[in-house]
């Protein structure tokens, strides 16, 4: 059947993170969306190498997911006289062997270099296209 009541009691379990994702990019956007709720995952730098991220609450690709008490991570020690933009974020990964999915922060590292620091690449991957993994800056 091809309509289904996501959110209708059906005598089944049957709402999957597919359905929800699809719900959710039609109701709010396509693209990331942080809510505002708790501190909007504000990053304080209790030190060169230590970030923390207040709670918040946002949707990846569609799929929501929040923090419920400040999160840290760990940033990579630099090289002298070397410039380097590191960016955290919020990575998604669906376990292809069983399809369970998580959400976890991750720090993607930049490349040194002496002038001028550049954003590192984040990779691209569409989680209704059955990539594995997705990025959120």
């Amino acid at each position: 059947m091809t309509i289904e009541l996501v959110d209708g009691k059906s005598g089944r379990a049957h709402i999957s993170s597919e359905d929800k994702a699809i719900i959710h990019q039609a109701k709010f956007s396509k693209s990331d969306v942080v809510f505002d709720w708790g501190d909007a995952f504000k990053c304080t730098m209790g030190s060169a190498n230590k970030a923390t991220i207040g709670t918040g609450c946002a949707s990846i690709q569609g799929l929501d997911w929040h923090i419920t008490a400040a999160e840290s991570v760990t940033i990579s020690n630099g090289s002298q006289g070397m410039k380097r933009n590191d960016i955290i974020c919020a990575h998604y990964h669906r376990d292809s062997s069983n399809g369970n999915e998580l959400v976890n922060l991750v720090v993607l590292k930049g490349t040194p270099n002496a002038t001028v620091a550049a954003d590192p690449t984040i990779p691209s991957g569409k989680i209704l296209s059955d990539a594995v993994d997705a990025y959120m800056p």
